[in-house]
């Protein structure tokens, strides 16, 4: 019952009381028409309605930051007409409202529909929790009827990503797949590996003719490419929260979920055989595979990670490296700290390859401020970090994220081509 129903009837005491004591009619009358707006509210007070409601949006995944049209259909499927039908969304958190409205106000006959119509935008993250509030009124105004219905159409937002070009590593271990991966083996490819003896049916556009005149042993030799082979790339995701650093509104862990989405769908493009392992927030794994299915399985897996305090895996002595086959290339994705150092030793001690893919945390905080003490000496310690990680012969990419991934690892990639011509390690 609403307020209004007390306040009729309360007028009608009111005005009763008046028109008797002063013997007036026209109170006496006044008193009469808001007794009978008082039990027309009681006969007629609403009853809760039957109602249908379909959520339609296509696709259930999509892009962070990209449109989303929602349509939220009612249907009266009641036999009774519904004077006044309040229908309200409320969306989870983290999703924004572009155009429309998420309410309806309307009236309902039997059998017919209404349809609430908006647009929406959303971070990354997983949505499930849609909550639409009804509300039948009166024509009177006197009662109300309200209600509430939870919809759980999943809807997942992945992350961002950059169009990556083919990632230059050496893994330890490749396989006898054609790939992307230069396997030290003689066969397919397109860059020269060395020159043998020319064998009846090889290609003639292949042979070395400057080889087979400077040798002068009247035989003629053939150019020899390097196969390129598929690998095993494991990816791992550092979700702790005590390496989450969040200035100004922009937090470190987004840049990584970015860049492990990135990285799996160039390796999967690549046609590697690809795994994932989240590792802070829990050890959430998505065993290797191939193809479409696995980078929409690694994807669905970033998209709804969140760093959370878990002083069990606080460290990395609980990391499981053995999730990961044998002398797979590790890809960790993680800003590192210097405890952190003697675990990625032991990845290494086990013939794993490690690419460490690590972002700023102290250009992020420094901001525009680079020119303090205290910057120039976090920049010497995470130097000397870097370093040491070198040492046991893991690649680092040391990633200022106000730049793009993709020219880091351009960068990293030339700094690593002349430090091989010179034969000094990277």
């Amino acid at each position: 019952m609403k307020r209004n129903l007390f306040l009729y009837f309360l007028l009608v005491f009111v005005f009763l009381l008046i028109g008797v004591s002063t013997l007036t009619g026209e109170f006496i009358a006044i008193a009469v028409i808001f007794l009978v707006l008082g039990i027309t509210s009681l006969i007629t007070q609403p009853e809760a309605p039957n109602l249908n409601f379909e959520r339609r949006f296509s696709p259930t995944r999509i892009r962070q930051d990209v449109p989303l049209a929602i349509e939220l259909q009612v249907t009266n499927t009641g036999e009774k007409r519904i004077d006044q039908l309040s229908v309200t969304d409320y969306l989870p958190r983290g999703i924004e409202v572009l155009d429309g409205n998420t309410r309806l106000l309307t009236t309902l006959e039997p059998e017919e529909s209404a349809t609430l119509r908006y647009t929406i935008q959303a971070r990354r993250g997983q949505y499930s929790d849609f909550t639409t509030a009804i509300s039948s009124f009166q024509a009177v105004d006197a009662y109300q009827w309200s209600g509430r219905r939870e919809d759980t159409t999943p809807l997942l937002v992945y992350p961002q990503t950059e169009n990556l070009s083919p990632v230059n590593f050496r893994p330890p271990q490749t396989h006898g797949f054609a790939g992307s991966i230069a396997s030290r083996q003689g066969g397919s490819g397109v860059d020269f590996f060395t020159i043998r003896e020319y064998q009846s049916g090889d290609p003639q556009r292949q042979i070395n003719w400057k080889a087979s005149a400077r040798l002068q042993d009247n035989r003629l030799y053939t150019n020899v490419f390097e196969q390129e082979q598929v690998a095993n790339v494991g990816i791992i995701l550092d979700a702790r929260q005590r390496i989450n650093l969040r200035m100004n509104g922009e937090s470190l862990f987004e840049h990584s979920v970015n860049a492990a989405a990135a990285l799996g769908e160039r390796f999967i493009a690549d046609g590697h055989r690809v795994s994932l392992l989240i590792y802070g927030s829990g050890k959430r794994r998505v065993f290797p595979g191939y193809g479409r299915m696995q980078q929409r399985r690694i994807l669905d897996a970033v998209s709804s990670v969140t760093p959370v305090i878990n002083f069990a895996l606080n460290n990395f002595d609980s990391l499981p490296v053995q999730f990961f086959p044998p002398k797979s290339q590790i890809v960790l994705i993680s800003p590192i700290l210097d405890d952190d150092i003697p675990y990625i030793r032991k990845m290494r001690m086990r013939g794993y390859g490690v690419m460490v893919v690590s972002p700023n945390p102290v250009k992020l905080a420094a901001g525009e401020d680079n020119d303090s003490n205290a910057f120039r000496l976090a920049i010497a310690e995470r130097a000397f970090m870097i370093q040491q990680l070198r040492q046991i012969g893991a690649q680092v990419i040391d990633w200022d994220v106000k730049d793009t991934l993709e020219s880091t690892l351009q960068r990293a990639a030339f700094s690593l081509q002349g430090h091989q011509r010179t034969g000094r390690g990277f």
